[in-house]
């Protein structure tokens, strides 16, 4: 038996990490802008709540 992902998946994945800077970079500041919200949050619930934030 074989596990494998389909070809036309594996040219999406290759044509993607060719420029994932692009397409990853207007992603990668929202999910920092979620994470600054997230952190603020858990900061105002400190005393319900323990968080551990992650890391990159």
């Amino acid at each position: 038996m074989s596990i494998s992902g389909s070809v036309l998946d594996e040219k999406l994945v290759a044509a993607l990490l060719r420029h994932k800077h692009t397409v990853l970079g207007a992603q990668r500041a929202h999910l920092s802008t979620a994470l600054g919200e997230v952190a603020r949050w858990q900061e105002q619930e400190r005393h319900r709540l323990d968080w551990i934030r992650p890391s990159r």
